[in-house]
């Protein structure tokens, strides 16, 4: 017995819907993306006479934190380097680096970036500008968005002015 018309349209539309599914099946087989990390959040003062860097504020050489505006090698502005690593080579569009710097209740800065291509040694880095800092301590908090694992970092830079 041949097939009719009404069981080669019905083939058909099966045959159309397994294709339409098909991407579906195809995107559950693939691998999650792998989660990143923050691996290092440092801040370094910029010396406003010089145009330098000073050492990292939480490393081992860090400068003394007291009356930094108005001291020899005044500096009034910090620059945060935020270090981000996973796989070599790994992107995920949906991943971003949040950022926010307070002093007291002051938001000095509230900010999300893109998080790009991770170099061949597995590494990001991702640089935020504070302005008028120095006096009072900075609460930095970073966190990377877009993925399950808890990624979050707070540090404080304990600036301190006055006698």
């Amino acid at each position: 017995m041949a097939p009719t018309k009404a069981h080669r349209g019905a083939a058909a539309l099966r045959i159309g819907v397994l294709l339409g599914l098909l991407p579906l099946v195809l995107a559950g087989l693939q691998r999650p993306a792998p989660p990143l990390r923050i691996s290092s959040l440092k801040a370094m003062l910029f010396y406003s006479q010089t145009g330098a860097f000073s050492a990292d504020l939480f490393g081992p050489s860090a400068p003394t934190l007291h009356n930094v505006r108005t001291g020899v090698g005044q500096a009034m502005a910090t620059l945060v380097v935020i270090e981000i690593t996973g796989p070599p080579d790994t992107y995920v569009p949906t991943r971003k680096i949040s950022f926010a710097a307070t002093a007291g209740r002051r938001a000095l800065l509230t900010k999300t970036l893109d998080v790009g291509l991770l170099g061949e040694a597995g590494k990001f880095h991702v640089a935020f500008w504070l302005d008028d800092t120095g006096c009072t301590p900075v609460v930095l908090k970073a966190r990377i968005v877009g993925q399950s694992d808890d990624t979050a970092v707070e540090k404080t830079i304990n600036f301190k002015c006055g006698d």
